[in-house]
């Protein structure tokens, strides 16, 4: 009896890593759009933080002369694109943060109303803005700042 010892078996074992890796390559280009194109980037919390600390280091930093006039171009603000996006900017004098979040008396106000921010399920909605607020002391008065933003990151179609 003569056997067959020819090695066809070699040829036909190298289809299962063939489709091994088939099955990884088109995995990872699902994986990849579906990261690319699904839900948009929650960052409204940090966008918030962020530019109350801008706004901090700018207070502090020019005494905040004039704030109606002056805040965007003495804090290198684009006025156009805090008015053009869902951006709220707040600052109270004297009052507490609970106060200034009612309070028709203010600094310098700009966005929508900071009332979203702090209702009692905002926290859990998605669709509410986050806000952040801080209390600071310059030239003896209590400044209260509150920032919110409710933009929502999307790749845009390319």
């Amino acid at each position: 009896m003569k056997m067959n010892r020819k090695g066809q078996t070699g040829t036909q074992v190298m289809v299962f890593p063939f489709f091994f890796l088939i099955l990884i390559i088109g995995g990872g280009i699902a994986i990849s759009v579906l990261i690319y194109f699904g839900t948009g980037y929650d960052i409204k919390q940090v966008e918030s933080q962020i530019l109350n600390y801008n706004l901090k280091d700018c207070l502090t930093k020019s005494n905040f002369i004039d704030l109606q006039n002056n805040l965007f171009s003495s804090c290198n603000l684009n006025k156009n694109s805090i008015e053009n996006r869902s951006i709220i900017i707040k600052i109270c004098q004297d009052l507490s943060i609970d106060d200034c979040v009612s309070s028709s008396t203010y600094l310098f106000s700009i966005g929508g109303s900071v009332e979203s921010c702090f209702l009692k399920g905002a926290d859990s909605n998605p669709n509410y803005p986050k806000c952040f607020s801080q209390n600071l002391i310059i030239q003896n008065r209590n400044i209260t700042i509150i920032t919110g933003s409710n933009q929502v990151l999307r790749v845009a179609n390319a």
